[in-house]
């Protein structure tokens, strides 16, 4: 069996250490588990509503480059306002220069920023299984180590039986992947777990069984 190490106690006086441990889907739970992360960007200038030649700062490089979603385009909220882009390109020391900027997407109008405003990428999914989406949130923005998720056993369950439901969904501030997770298990019928005999976290949508069940009787 399989378990995260969570705490160790001891020895204690007979030299008993008592060591804890956790299924991984509960590192679905921390903190640091969110949808999208929180990110530290920064506008250099202030910019109006028709704006498009935007320079920002990011200390992370991945924070502009990493991808939060299935979009080819990716999504940077200002204040109320969502803008795309479609790449951005160093100019000094954590200064970049984003390219392909549309303003005022998602439903939102583009506004007036000033300098310094601070800026969030956005999650989104577009045209997307329930079941697809969720391996990315565990594969992609979770600390669950690769491999637990068992990824052939979701696609032949997700292929055969979770097809039919796709959705657009929209996520402008961090969110925990735990509620995220528990979202997509109720609204697309289908179920998540930690076995830890097999080391794996399977999924089971909502189907009748393959195998021929097994009857239980008084006399059985």
């Amino acid at each position: 069996r399989d378990y995260i190490l969570d705490g160790m106690a001891g020895p204690d006086a007979s030299g008993k250490v008592t060591i804890s441990g956790v299924d991984p889907l509960r590192l679905a739970q921390l903190k640091e588990a969110q949808f999208p992360r929180s990110t530290d960007i920064r506008l250099v200038g202030a910019i109006d509503a028709a704006t498009t030649a935007i320079t920002v700062t990011a200390a992370v490089a991945g924070d502009l480059s990493d991808a939060f979603g299935n979009t080819t385009r990716r999504f940077l909220r200002m204040g109320s306002e969502i803008l795309s882009y479609t790449g951005e390109t160093l100019v000094t020391d954590a200064v970049y220069t984003l390219s392909g900027v549309q303003r005022g997407q998602l439903g939102t109008v583009a506004a007036a920023q000033s300098a310094d405003s601070t800026c969030q990428r956005v999650g989104r999914y577009e045209r997307v299984t329930g079941w697809v989406a969720a391996a990315d949130l565990i594969d992609n923005h979770t600390t669950i180590p690769a491999g637990y998720r068992d990824a052939a056993q979701w696609e032949d369950e997700g292929l055969d039986h979770l097809l039919t439901q796709r959705v657009d969904r929209t996520i402008p501030a961090p969110q925990s992947v735990e509620s995220l997770l528990g979202e997509a298990c109720q609204q697309f019928g289908f179920s998540i777990w930690w076995d830890e005999r097999q080391r794996k976290i399977p999924l089971l949508p909502n189907r009748a069984p393959k195998e021929t069940p097994t009857e239980i009787s008084d006399t059985l």
